[in-house]
């Protein structure tokens, strides 16, 4: 019974723990949006930069702020992937059977062949996803 609530609290710390990531993840894009015009303007405000015309500050801007955001997602699916091949590394049993192909821990696995000795509750976790079941 101590394994089930230490699962189900562990469950909801991860589910809270996501939403949080979730929220982060946006501030992220919304900060990866501005702060190039915020940088530009800042600097067109200079006394050096007043005879500016203002036509130049959206050629700056938009260009910069692409780069920002494409420099974003490259950042993301090279971490995604990392994470992917780390997470494989450390358990690839856990996420794959190579005899049937199906995604699932290996007390499931030893369940479904027939081991009825096995842990009476499993743990599935997979990459943004926790299930627990027994």
């Amino acid at each position: 019974m101590l394994n089930i609530s230490v699962a189900m609290e562990s469950k909801k710390i991860s589910e809270a723990s996501k939403r949080d990531s979730s929220t982060l993840k946006s501030l992220t894009v919304l900060t990866a949006l501005f702060f190039p015009a915020t940088f530009i303007a800042a600097l067109f405000a200079l006394p050096n930069f007043t005879s500016t015309p203002f036509w130049l500050y959206w050629v700056i801007t938009i260009p910069l702020t692409l780069v920002t955001f494409g420099s974003l997602a490259m950042w993301t699916l090279h971490r995604q992937r990392w994470i992917a091949k780390e997470t494989t590394r450390m358990d690839p049993g856990l996420y794959s059977d190579s005899s049937d192909g199906n995604t699932h821990g290996g007390a499931e696995r030893d369940l479904e062949n027939g081991d009825h000795t096995a842990a009476a509750l499993t743990i599935t976790a997979s990459p943004g996803k926790v299930a627990i079941g027994s």
